[in-house]
């Protein structure tokens, strides 16, 4: 029982790689260019949307054989929807970007946006791990 589980896990992580992977990239696409004008920025959010969107209805689709697993996977999607909410602010506070050397605006944002990066962090580390 417990190689047939653990061979339903490994399936399930190599189809999951993928979905992890768009989530991860469309992230990271929108935090290195957060200080780009708007228009990049909210083109990059929607990205991030899509991701988000196909990576919840993708897990929603394919029940995760592994808690853990499938809890760091919610978490990452969850960092993902924190991010997109906080560079829209910066977007509409921001529209010509370089909003970090907006004291204000970094303030407002900038602990909240660190967090969901750490959240995504955490989430990446345990979801990235080589399968056995």
């Amino acid at each position: 029982m417990r190689r047939r589980r653990s061979t339903g896990l490994r399936q399930w992580r190599t189809e999951a790689r993928p979905i992890v992977t768009a989530l991860i990239d469309a992230e990271d696409m929108l935090i290195s260019r957060s200080e780009r004008p708007a228009v990049v920025v909210t083109s990059l959010c929607d990205q991030l949307d899509a991701a988000v969107s196909h990576a919840e209805s993708w897990l929603e689709a394919h029940r995760c054989p592994d808690a853990k697993f499938g809890t760091y996977f919610a978490e990452l999607i969850a960092a993902s929807r924190g991010m997109w909410a906080i560079m829209q602010v910066v977007v509409r506070e921001a529209p010509g970007g370089e909003w970090i050397g907006n004291r204000d605006l970094a303030d407002k944002v900038g602990t909240n946006l660190m967090d969901r990066i750490e959240q995504a962090r955490r989430a990446r580390v345990f979801l990235l791990q080589p399968t056995s």
